[in-house]
């Protein structure tokens, strides 16, 4: 299910990242701040991605450094 808004996948992000990853930067951090997420958590959120935006990713797919990467990532701007 894809979000209607960016404001919508936004959150749907900041609270994954805080609830499950137990970030607590994730509420307060500007979406082109850098941020640190282990390869576990990395893995974690790539199956949120997947499962909640229908996200395909490549064996080439960089970490995410940041939430504005994660944004264009689900959204993509036309």
């Amino acid at each position: 299910m894809t979000p209607t808004t960016l404001n919508q996948a936004e959150e749907k992000i900041r609270s994954f990242l805080s609830d499950e990853l137990m970030k607590d930067w994730a509420s307060t951090i500007s979406p082109t701040e850098p941020f640190q997420l282990d390869s576990i958590d990395q893995v974690d959120l790539r199956v949120f991605l997947e499962e909640t935006f229908s996200v395909q990713f490549t064996a080439e797919q960089k970490p995410f450094q940041n939430l504005q990467m994660i944004l264009e990532l689900v959204q993509p701007t036309p």
